[in-house]
This record gives structure tokens, sequence and C-alpha cells, in this order.
């Protein structure tokens, strides 16, 4: 098992648009283990996001990730594995469910997993919300997607858990364009606004991920109209 260390979340958003940045980082020492290992890690994405790039980064070295058909895609991350190289696979399970396989992880190598992804704000009347997902529901897998030998297939990776402290916390840095305020019904945030624009981060900079992160925000254009 590599442990997830942290995972944090950047970008803007203007209007209902977000333009966002997972950073999902993993690591484990030469005490932990000295073999090369392969990580497999579930995580959840809003089920509107489009992911437009995925980019690892391998201490200095980055892989960065191309589209293809799925099971070319799971060819070439074999080929790579089977050799030795270091690679990267990224799969859609379902709607908000995303699977992450990193092979040539290296003992005492801090490995940073980046997502790149839009997603549009709902209208909420006067303003507007987004849903950060921070957890991942059981999901049943079906004896079809099990791999040869019966052992647990991808969908199958580590989820966020509950009822435990999964070991490691969620950051968030956000900036938000043309704002008048800028709330949470579900973490405490630390919020500046200068001219219009707020930077949001959450108070105490790292929560436990044991809840989506919901924000909602109003434009200046909104406070201003007569009521």
């Amino acid at each position: 098992f590599v442990p997830l260390k942290r995972s944090a979340l950047q970008g803007e958003i203007v209007g209902p648009l977000a333009d966002l940045h997972l950073h999902q980082t993993f690591g484990y020492t030469r005490a932990q283990c000295l073999q090369t290992l392969e990580a497999l890690y579930r995580f959840p994405l809003p089920g509107d996001a489009a992911v437009t790039g995925v980019t690892v980064h391998f201490g200095a070295v980055a892989i960065v990730a191309t589209l293809a058909a799925r099971e070319a895609a799971e060819a070439e991350y074999a080929t790579a594995k089977q050799e030795g190289r270091q690679a990267v696979l990224a799969k859609r399970e379902g709607p908000d469910l995303f699977t992450l396989q990193v092979a040539g992880l290296q003992p005492d190598q801090e490995i940073v997993v980046e997502t790149h992804y839009i997603q549009l704000a709902r209208s909420t009347g006067a303003g507007w919300s987004v849903r950060v997902p921070l957890t991942t529901a059981p999901r049943y897998v079906r004896s079809d997607e099990r791999s040869p030998g019966g052992s647990p297939g991808p969908v199958q990776g580590q989820p966020l858990a509950l009822l435990r402290d999964p070991g490691h916390r969620f950051a968030l840095n956000l900036r938000l364009r043309g704002v008048a305020k800028v709330t949470s019904a579900t973490h405490p945030l630390a919020v500046t606004i200068v001219d219009g624009d707020a930077q949001v981060q959450l108070q105490g900079g790292e929560v436990l991920p044991d809840r989506d992160c919901v924000l909602h925000w109003t434009s200046q254009q909104a406070e201003h109209q007569p009521h």
C-alpha cells in the first residue's frame, strides 16, 4: 500500500466556470518498503467534470497522459509496467468515480498526480455553488469485472474510508473572480476579498476528507441588483 499523503485543489472560478487542478501526493520511505511498487487508488471527481489532462511527477520526471481507447491504454500501461518503466493509467469507472494506477514508484520519491478538469457551477437563485467531492461510496463489483484469477480489479482500489482516519488531508486554494461573498455550509473558510476577487482557503489549512466540500458565492452584480 502506497499511502496518499495529501490532496489539494487549486484553481480559478469566473462566473459559473471553474478551472481546477487536483494534486494528489503519494510516497513511502525505504524504512516502509525497499521495493519498487505500483499504486492503485480510487478517487471521486464531480460527475459533470470534464477532465482535460493528467500529469504525473515522479520526482523531477513528468509523464503527461494522453487520451486513448480503454483497451489500448490498458495494454500500453501493462507493457510499460512489465518493462520496468514508470507509467500512469487513469480511467473513469463511473459518472463521478476514477481509478488511478501508477507503476514504478520508488521509495523516498515523492509522486504528485495532477488532474486538470473543468466544471460548471450550479445556479442557486442569486448565486452559484460548486461541490468538491472528497469521499467515495462503496461500489458493487460484478464477477466479470474481476481480473483473471479472481483478484480485485482497479475499481476496488483503496477508497477514502469514512469510518476511520484515512491518514491524509485535503487543502483548498481557489480564486473567485467578481464575487461579493463566499460561504460554505460544510467547512469553515478563510476568505480574503480584494476588489471583487476572493481568495478562498480552508480555515486551519487542511481538513480530514470525511465529507464533501460545498462552496456558495454571490456575484457583485447580484449584490447590487434592486430587490
